[in-house]
């Protein structure tokens, strides 16, 4: 059963034949990817480092980035550079909008994990297809320890995780700051998604829950067939249907790589494991031509990588597509924002938008 949500990118077919685009500010190409980077320039370090969300078509980045703020004045995000489960991001459920999290604090600012949220708030932010940047803060959690991701189904309110304080909703109606908890357990989480039609879902490699669990009446229950024992790696995940589910874990070992899980009898079960060097934390999900599933990811390492699987089996193979440079790490793998209603015409995007994406 496929789900009703829209769907939001080209084939990958159509992704490669994409132009590389300009190299001016602007509307990001529909069908293109966004790759979330870190920059810290020579080496990345536990400071507080740049975020910046470059666009990637026709197999070349295009020069047409939008750099998070980091400066002295005004809500700024920036990330800690070593911190590799940072970074994450998704797109809104409603496909119109890249969500992402890090810290109010201007470039360079020491130690940014240990600090607190009373000093250095805490920040969910949504972006646009226009590159048009929403920076909201938080100042009651994730207090001295890593805020990971966010997710949304509009852009308009938002569920994050991190390291010590579970599932935390926002609503920022009127500048508000604080936060809900949606759920408590376990504290220590990765990836949050919402999916198959505003569900909620967080990924975890912490005590039992290994792997993907659902979030329902502020409990958090392990997706039925995932191990609740320790070994997994699980970062980003996706649903491509009901009874289709993409894991990245980030094991360089066999068992690491892009998993492919099918719900069979009503218990999730482990397809096949297709290998990725480092693993992967980070993934993107569409077609190709002939209809086989395509999945960008990033994987992990030193130097992290953009890479591109279609999946045809367990011996299918990753293709790498970029490399991180030193100093500069690849943490997220997204498709570019569809339009808001009524506006693909005005951007000239109207054919492209009428592609879509399956889930």
């Amino acid at each position: 059963m496929k789900s009703n949500v829209t769907m939001r990118a080209l084939s990958g077919a159509m992704l490669l034949a994409i132009s590389a685009g300009s190299a001016f500010a602007g509307p990001w190409t529909s069908g293109n990817l966004i790759i979330l980077q870190a920059s810290g320039a020579p080496t990345l370090s536990g400071i507080a480092t740049q975020v910046t969300l470059r666009e990637f078509g026709g197999g070349v980045f295009t020069g047409n980035d939008l750099a998070m703020n980091g400066g002295a004045v005004g809500t700024r995000l920036t990330i800690s550079g070593s911190s590799t489960s940072e970074g994450q991001m998704n797109l809104s459920e409603d496909g119109r909008y890249l969500t992402f999290a890090g810290y109010d604090a201007a470039l360079g600012t020491a130690a940014i994990v240990a600090t607190t949220t009373a000093t250095v708030n805490r920040v969910v932010a949504s972006v646009d297809l226009g590159q048009n940047a929403t920076l909201n803060r938080i100042s009651d959690t994730f207090s001295a320890g890593n805020i990971r991701s966010a997710t949304s189904t509009n852009g308009a309110t938002f569920a994050a995780t991190g390291s010590n304080s579970g599932v935390r909703g926002l609503d920022p109606t009127g500048g508000n700051t604080t936060t809900t908890s949606l759920s408590s357990t376990p504290t220590n989480l990765r990836v949050a998604r919402y999916d198959l039609g505003a569900r909620l879902f967080v990924s975890s490699s912490t005590g039992v829950f290994q792997g993907v669990s659902e979030v329902v009446g502020g409990t958090t229950t392990l997706l039925p067939g995932f191990p609740s024992a320790t070994g997994p790696s699980a970062y980003d995940f996706e649903f491509v249907t009901s009874t289709l589910l993409y894991v990245a874990d980030d094991r360089t070992t066999a068992a690491g790589g892009l998993q492919r899980w099918e719900l069979v009898s009503g218990t999730w079960t482990l397809q096949y494991t297709i290998a990725v060097t480092s693993g992967l934390r980070s993934i993107a999900v569409t077609t190709d031509a002939a209809g086989n599933n395509l999945i960008y990811g990033v994987s992990g390492g030193a130097l992290p990588s953009l890479v591109s699987v279609v999946d045809t089996g367990a011996a299918s193979l990753a293709t790498v597509l970029a490399t991180s440079a030193t100093g500069a790490a690849f943490r997220a793998v997204e498709f570019v924002p569809v339009p808001a209603p009524g506006t693909a015409a005005l951007l000239g995007l109207a054919g492209l938008a009428a592609a879509r994406r399956r889930r």
